[in-house]
């Protein structure tokens, strides 16, 4: 990594802005969730910038935390990713969703290659809690995924795999008793 003290500082805000946080669903700190996209982020050749978006991909729309206060300690290119990959959207959610993708559409490849590694993170999580929820939920990535073409062909070819899989397995009918 070029600039470790982008990172760090962006872990470091990061997980002292979503402190008090919890995942929906397991209860387990936020922040593991946010160690994960990053992580990801990295192994799929994230730079400094991507990761360290990926620490504050949800600070924006979670805590509060404004695109002024992005651009003056983490600079231009970490806040205009952030406040790309942030869900601002306003309406009801179909039209929220339907906003988001048109957003995501223009995204770079850092921008991609967080909601790739955040789309794969959620996933696992909301099929494992949430198999109700879940159905709407990949619905939702199946319309998001076409517009996710800059990121590494790794991480899309991960996430459509991971969508589709659950997808099929909740669609299934069940054996009735």
């Amino acid at each position: 990594m070029g600039n470790v003290n982008l990172v760090l500082d962006a872990m470091l805000f990061a997980m002292e802005k979503h402190a008090n946080q919890k995942r929906n669903y397991t209860g387990a700190p936020y922040a593991e969730h946010l160690a994960e996209v990053a992580a990801m982020t990295y192994a799929f050749g994230g730079d400094d910038v991507a990761v360290a978006s990926a620490w504050l991909h949800d600070v924006v729309e979670d805590q509060g935390v404004t695109e002024v206060e992005l651009l003056e300690r983490f600079g231009a290119e970490v806040a205009s990713c952030v406040m790309m990959l942030s869900d601002l959207e306003q309406g009801t959610r179909v039209t929220r969703k339907a906003l988001s993708v048109k957003r995501l559409s223009g995204g770079c490849a850092r921008v991609h290659t967080v909601k790739l590694c955040d789309l794969i993170s959620n996933t696992k999580t909301i099929v494992k809690y949430a198999p109700g929820f879940a159905k709407v939920y990949l619905m939702e990535k199946v319309a998001l995924l076409p517009v996710l073409t800059n990121g590494p062909q790794e991480a899309r070819a991960m996430a459509e795999n991971l969508v589709k899989s659950n997808l099929e397995l909740l669609m299934r009918p069940r054996p009735q008793p």
